[in-house]
């Protein structure tokens, strides 16, 4: 069911953004972006396996309470991140903005619940429903709020802030739905557990709570810099374009959302699709470099000449037929998609280079990897957004190339580390990332070329899907191609 809830969050993204054209959803796009770093608080806890360690001792007793007092901590935790956010936007200056994000961490607190409720239905016996939980919650509140922003932006078209409340406070009432519905199904027949001997009684729930909360630190760290490389160019961003470049709040809003929000997602299911392609490759080299098998250094060079083959393929699609998948997707004034590409081809090199780290390499080791890609992208972010203005492109573009760099910075660092650990030789690899950088530069020549028989400027949703039809039906052909003559 997660396949299917994954793509209908991306129609719903879609749909919204053509729902809300003429609303202004800066303060969605700046409060979701600070969420992602808050949810990444949680993305490699423990939960799980420790209460499964209860069960299969029989203390059930302390199994169900390590399970409220993980809730009642999570609760706590979520106090502090709420008066946090709260008086991090008051202090930002940005209208409504604290409001909207305190029902940002309402809706965190019944994601994480929900979540953890989960995985201790799946410990205690209700497998099928604990597995699928969390994906109908999504489900159910992806459907409520788009009734909530057609009832919202479209009906009754209160003001912005309302709206995007609303599409956070819509997990309020699918939680209470399906809550309700477990507690009558489930936890009003259970029985009261009581401590089975007095090794129970000597459990320091305390201690168990701290190794539940983060299992491992370096993952942790390096899933929060992923959101923060958008949460820190969205604040640059916006205080640049305002008080600087003379921009207004909803030009300044439309432009950051439009790239930030609703670009940034739409490139994240290309790259979960691009990723579906290679993650095996990943799974086969992380158990050889576990097992320290003498083939690392052939799977390492294949998996890297595979993603940058993969990646460049993908990116020169994209670029020539950015015009009409922004027509389609976005129908916005500049293209979203070119700027975004560089982006995506950096940032799938990046997290495999970080990937691998992570299992070959210290802790410190990778924290310096992550750490220095971010500090570079902080660094570099408003030179280039000014060099960018005085050469006459869109702002954002100098943002993206700061991410860039910072990626660059981390993914070259990450080689060096990889190669002094695994004793990988890059100079044999070498001639195959060139011929693979000619093949897609022929690639993307034959595709230019194209664009002289049939145009890529479209104006029209219908002219726009046979144009993207058409080219990537002709970058299959020349794929087969060239696999066909790989082959020869």
């Amino acid at each position: 069911m997660e396949k299917y809830v994954k793509w209908l969050f991306f129609f719903f993204v879609i749909l919204l953004c053509h729902i809300t054209k003429s609303n202004n959803l800066f303060l969605l796009t700046i409060s979701f972006s600070l969420l992602m770093i808050f949810y990444n608080l949680f993305s490699c806890n423990n939960f799980k396996n420790i209460l499964s360690n209860y069960h299969d001792k029989k203390y059930y007793h302390s199994r169900d309470k390590l399970f409220k007092y993980f809730v009642s901590f999570v609760f706590v935790i979520m106090l502090f991140l709420g008066l946090f956010s709260y008086l991090l936007g008051n202090i930002m200056g940005i209208y409504k903005l604290g409001v909207v994000n305190i029902t940002s961490i309402i809706f965190l607190f019944f994601l994480i619940v929900t979540r953890i409720t989960g995985e201790y239905l799946e410990v205690i016996g209700h497998k099928k429903i604990g597995s699928n939980l969390f994906s109908v919650f999504l489900f159910v509140t992806i459907i409520v709020d788009l009734v909530g922003a057609i009832l919202t932006f479209n009906i009754f078209k209160l003001d912005d802030y309302f709206g995007v409340m609303s599409l956070y406070l819509g997990s309020v009432l699918t939680f209470i739905l399906l809550f309700t519905i477990l507690y009558f199904k489930i936890f009003r027949k259970m029985k009261r557990n009581t401590y089975r001997d007095n090794r129970e009684l000597k459990i320091n729930y305390f201690k168990e709570i701290k190794n539940i909360f983060i299992k491992d630190t370096t993952i942790v760290v390096f899933n929060i810099i992923k959101p923060f490389y958008i949460y820190f160019s969205i604040v640059i961003l916006y205080y640049l374009l305002i008080n600087k470049y003379g921009y207004n709040y909803d030009e300044v809003g439309q432009i950051i959302t439009d790239t930030y929000f609703f670009g940034i997602i739409v490139f994240y299911f290309i790259y979960l699709v691009m990723r579906s392609f290679y993650i095996n490759n990943i799974e086969d080299l992380i158990n050889e470099i576990k097992n320290k098998n003498k083939k690392i250094n052939v799977m390492f060079n294949n998996l890297i000449n595979k993603v940058v083959d993969l990646s460049l393929m993908i990116c020169i699609v994209l670029s020539v037929i950015s015009g009409p998948i922004n027509l389609l997707l976005f129908d916005n004034n500049y293209n979203v998609v070119l700027i975004l590409v560089p982006f995506l081809l950096f940032y799938i090199l990046y997290d495999v280079v970080v990937r691998i780290n992570l299992v070959c390499n210290k802790s410190k080791t990778v924290l310096i990897i992550i750490l220095l890609g971010a500090c570079v992208k902080m660094i570099f972010e408003v030179g280039f957004i000014a060099t960018v203005y005085r050469m006459g492109y869109s702002l954002i573009f100098g943002s993206i190339i700061s991410s860039v760099l910072g990626f660059t910075i981390s993914i070259i660092i990450g080689l060096f580390f990889i190669q002094r650990r695994l004793k990988i030789s890059y100079l044999e690899n070498f001639t195959n990332i060139l011929n693979i950088i000619y093949d897609n530069l022929l690639f993307c020549a034959i595709l230019v070329l194209f664009t002289l028989v049939v145009k890529v400027n479209t104006d029209t949703i219908l002219s726009s899907i046979l144009v993207i039809l058409f080219y990537l039906m002709v970058s299959t052909l020349l794929i087969f191609i060239k696999k066909r003559l790989k082959k020869k």
